[in-house]
């Protein structure tokens, strides 16, 4: 059993650090935290052992108390939506080091026939041979099989001679899971000492939203992305599990998370089947989704999955992993994009397009960036693998894209906050020519953005603070003082807006001095954090200035190559460019950084708007 003491070991906290943090800077959309630190975690960096440290006196204390999250409506589907909760990152690191120590009992307690989602596809694929070319056509050779593998739901359809499938999800499952019944079946199996269960459970209640100071309700998860409320959730619905155990035994019954499968021999049996998860389901507060609960036959299920395409897909994957890509294989490569685009959009067509989005990035296939737009508008949620595809797009495509998608935005950001924030993100990453016209015009709507006038309404807190990085990148410091004149109306709003904007506007003298003397009664712990790591680098502290240098390095990119300077770097590069302390070093990794752009396979992926601030 893990305890209290083993989880707030210093060692432990940086491995879960570490991973945040490796997440927090990945240079993809999908992998990326939506909501990220503005320094990604350099502050934090910075007083790594100090800040565990007072992590741990806070727990033992009795006195921790998780900040308030930043809670995103992110797109479900059009017009529905799903709110996601981001934490601090001290509270992050202390729900994510709790949901670790938990994690492998819960996967203990779950029989072999139930998949747990992401950790299982991580899992080493089956060795097998990589099909030959000739293969390679739509009405070929079935790669069903390694598609369906991790979602355990190949035994149901080839192992098992039922013709018919019963398929079902759970309606408002993370908003109806009763906190007391996961609580009690949590504590019966001893996945954590009692001090551990009674601060997951605290943290968990703290995070439930309030309206307007109303009592908490005890039911609901909050959606997070540090797999807390994943792991829970698919632990919770072990009754089902236990109701469905004589035919997961004889695999006919699967489950991954709430999607549920299991094998029937009539429509009689699929009826009563339905009806006994319907009961399972009713037993612990929650209920089948009755628009997705259906008798449905086997092959109609393998249409619906468009299994060529995805087994298609799982060549592309292993072939690009190996570097194993011809001309021929590009050709291959497109002929089956061009063929999935004209099919019927049924069953789980946006899925396999969403596979589409991933590999033509690897495969640096151009045909979806003419389609972006209107995947964009029909499909919102799948808005951060498009946009992903678009930040390795050549610089000419993404700018002559800027001003249809500006619009997409500005027409839906109120329904979808996430989609605002990947649209400000691709701003951020993605590569664009350096014409003026061009930031101009940016630097102009972001700005509009942020005060809620022309078309925009107003932003939420972290979109106006995101806001910021757009103006800094596309405006430069000309642009700061007009950002200064708004921040100072606002610095007490909110600490997810006054955070960024006080990190931008320190990359100017005098707005510096303007923003921090408006800012100097805050008392927000990420604002204090943020303003000791600045000082530190100002006063040429090593620890300090090698953190930043390394903020302002290069990331590298693969799939397509691609060097790529941060946004979010450039508040350090204009305060390091200021310190004579630092002008040897900075010039060192400035060098460094024009070596490995200059490299880049792919002259067009350069980012001239960003490369213009070096």
């Amino acid at each position: 059993m893990t305890t209290l003491d083993d989880l707030l070991d210093k060692g432990f906290l940086r491995v879960v650090h570490d991973a945040i943090r490796s997440t927090v800077r990945s240079n993809h959309l999908p992998q990326a935290l939506l909501v990220k630190d503005p320094t990604l975690l350099s502050d934090f960096q910075f007083e790594l052992e100090d800040a565990f440290r007072l992590l741990r006196q806070k727990v033992l204390r009795g006195d921790y108390r998780p900040e308030p999250p930043v809670v995103i409506r992110a797109a479900k589907a059009t017009g529905l939506r799903r709110p996601l909760t981001f934490l601090r990152h001290d509270d992050a690191v202390l729900l994510s080091a709790l949901t670790r120590a938990v994690r492998n009992g819960v996967q203990q307690a779950m029989p072999a026939w139930v998949s747990f989602g992401r950790t299982d596809q991580e899992k080493p694929r089956r060795g097998g041979r990589t099909p030959s070319l000739g293969l390679l056509e739509p009405d070929s050779s079935n790669w069903f099989r390694e598609w369906m593998q991790y979602r355990g739901l190949l035994r149901l359809i080839e192992g098992d001679q039922r013709p018919l499938l019963v398929v079902s999800d759970v309606a408002n499952f993370f908003p109806y899971l009763d906190l007391e019944t996961l609580r009690a079946s949590f504590t019966a199996k001893s996945l954590l000492d009692p001090a551990g269960t009674n601060l997951l459970f605290f943290i968990l209640d703290q995070l439930l939203p309030r309206d307007q100071y109303a009592p908490r309700s005890k039911l609901g998860l909050p959606q997070d992305p540090y797999d807390a409320s994943r792991i829970l959730a698919h632990y919770y619905l072990s009754p089902l599990d236990a109701e469905l155990d004589k035919e997961g035994r004889t695999d006919r019954y699967t489950r991954w998370v709430d999607d549920i499968a299991v094998s029937v021999v009539d429509e009689v049996e699929g009826a009563a089947v339905i009806a006994r998860i319907q009961d399972a389901l009713n037993r612990i507060g929650l209920a089948p989704n009755a628009t997705k609960t259906r008798i449905v036959s086997k092959d109609r299920f393998r249409r619906e999955h468009f299994e060529r395409y995805n087994g298609f897909l799982d060549v592309v994957r292993r072939r690009t992993d190996m570097r194993d890509v011809d001309d021929g294989f590009r050709r291959t490569f497109d002929r089956w994009l061009g063929r999935f685009i004209a099919e019927d959009r049924t069953g789980e067509w946006v899925r396999i397009l969403r596979r589409f989005y991933t590999e033509s990035r690897r495969m640096g296939n151009g045909r979806l960036s003419m389609l972006a737009t209107e995947h964009l508008t029909q499909f919102p949620a799948e808005a951060s693998r498009i946009l992903d595809y678009l930040c390795y797009r050549p610089a000419s495509e993404n700018s002559r894209l800027v001003i249809p998608l500006f619009n997409l935005m500005a027409e839906r950001a109120e329904i979808y906050e996430d989609f605002q924030i990947l649209f400000y993100e691709w701003l951020l990453l993605a590569p664009f020519m350096d014409d003026p016209i061009l930031r101009g015009g940016v630097t102009l709507r972001a700005l509009e953005h942020l005060k809620g006038s022309a078309q925009f309404s107003a932003p939420i807190p972290y979109v106006r603070g995101l806001l910021s990085f757009v103006v800094l990148k596309f405006g430069g410091l000309r642009a700061l003082p007009l950002l200064c004149s708004v921040f100072e109306k606002e610095v007490e709003l909110d600490p997810a807006h006054s955070t960024s904007a006080l990190y931008v506007l320190n990359a100017d003298s005098t707005t510096r001095v303007r923003a921090w003397r408006k800012a100097e009664h805050l008392r927000d712990p990420q604002v204090m954090r943020l303003r000791r790591f600045l000082l530190a680098v100002e006063d040429g502290d090593q620890k300090a200035t090698g953190i930043a240098l390394g903020l302002v390095s290069v990331a590298s990119s693969d799939l397509p190559s691609r060097a790529i300077f941060r946004a979010r770097a450039l508040p350090m590069l204009y305060l390091l460019k200021e310190l004579p302390s630092a002008t040897g070093k900075l010039k060192t990794v400035l060098r460094q950084n024009d070596n490995l752009t200059a490299k880049q396979p792919d002259p067009e992926l350069r980012d001239g708007v960003m490369e213009s601030h070096f």
